[in-house]
């Protein structure tokens, strides 16, 4: 029921995400902690009336309170610990962006008609285009539907859920919430927002087709045909985010990561994993072997200066020796003996004097 306490707990959770989103201090893990924990409250009374509906719907409500509940105890440990997780920043940037902008346009009439009317003018413009003949009733409001446009001939109408807006916006905002180049996130825009309004239509031209001229159950072809298409899509869609922004993915499975955060810590704003931290022990061994060889080369290097260095000095001592070795040992007597011969008959010559 979208009552006053409902829209009190949506756009209080909002402000609070959105300013730990923004701020940069300490505080910035409190907001964030605090807005989780307004996002556990307001799932929790939607569980609460969904058990006397959909039993199937309240299960997977329930399920969002303990994420956030869960995901409010990391930012108490960040808070408490001082430490900065990016995959939380990035899940409360999506939170914020992603929530703002759907229930503000779900919450107010005018602009949740406007787009419904965009988007069943382009469904009908396009299959009359190929050969049909429909057109629009009036634009209406309900508080079950919300904005609704009927499409004639047939009992289809087109509603806010059917303009693609949620998947749009949760794009938009992962895109917004990562840190990354301009260029790499207008590609990503591009490649994914439009796409998305553009792939609805062939959607809702499916449904109607389906339904109105092959007899087809209405429900089956919308929430198993219609819901089986547009899971491809964003799968195909989300392959190309994180193409195009590695981050996207990086803070993905961070959130996996979280449970493992007492045992492994904190690193660069993400809990390491094993694998990570095998390839830096590897990039370690690696660059310990790389020094090791340039290490060795430039002492390599050195000795062979010193023995170009010290070969110079004896060369003028080998030419010598080479000399001698040359003439080998008998004329290196008579020489000798000559030359004693020679002092001899100077001595001679000074006695007679």
């Amino acid at each position: 029921m979208k009552d006053a306490l409902f829209w009190a707990l949506v756009f209080e959770s909002m402000f609070l995400l959105g300013a730990g989103f923004l701020v940069r201090n300490r505080m910035k893990h409190f907001f964030r902690g605090l807005g989780w924990v307004i996002q556990a409250i307001f799932w929790a009374r939607e569980t609460a009336g969904f058990l006397e509906t959909n039993f199937t719907n309240a299960i997977f409500t329930a399920g969002a309170v303990g994420l956030f509940g869960y995901v409010a105890y990391h930012e108490y440990l960040c808070y408490v610990r001082n430490e900065e997780l990016r995959p939380l920043r990035f899940l409360a940037g999506i939170a914020f962006f992603a929530g703002t902008a759907y229930y503000l346009i779900e919450g107010i009439p005018e602009i949740s008609g406007a787009l419904v009317l965009v988007t069943a003018k382009v469904t009908v413009g396009l299959m009359n285009g190929f050969g049909f003949d429909y057109h629009l009733g009036s634009l209406g409001y309900d508080s079950v539907r919300g904005s609704f446009i009927p499409v004639h001939p047939g009992a289809i109408s087109i509603i806010l859920g059917c303009t693609g807006i949620q998947a749009m916006v949760i794009f938009a905002a992962a895109i917004l919430s990562v840190k990354a180049d301009r260029k790499r996130k207008y590609k990503a825009f591009l490649g994914t927002v439009p796409v998305i309004f553009v792939l609805n239509q062939v959607r809702n031209i499916g449904i109607i087709y389906l339904v109105d001229h092959q007899g087809f159950n209405f429900e089956f072809v919308h929430s198993y045909v219609g819901k089986f298409f547009s899971l491809i899509v964003l799968i195909y869609l989300a392959m190309f985010v994180f193409d195009t922004l590695p981050e996207v993915h990086n803070n993905i499975l961070g959130l996996f990561d979280l449970p493992k955060r007492d045992k492994l810590g904190v690193v660069d704003g993400y809990v390491p994993y094993k694998g990570q931290n095998a390839g830096k022990k590897d990039d370690e061994s690696k660059e310990k072997k790389e020094g090791a060889a340039e290490k060795k080369d430039s002492e390599v290097e050195e000795l062979e200066k010193e023995d170009d260095g010290g070969s110079d000095e004896g060369s003028q001592e080998d030419v010598k020796e080479g000399a001698k070795e040359e003439k080998g040992p008998e004329e290196v007597e008579e020489k000798d003996g000559e030359e004693e011969g020679e002092k001899d008959d100077q001595k001679e010559g000074d006695e007679e004097k």
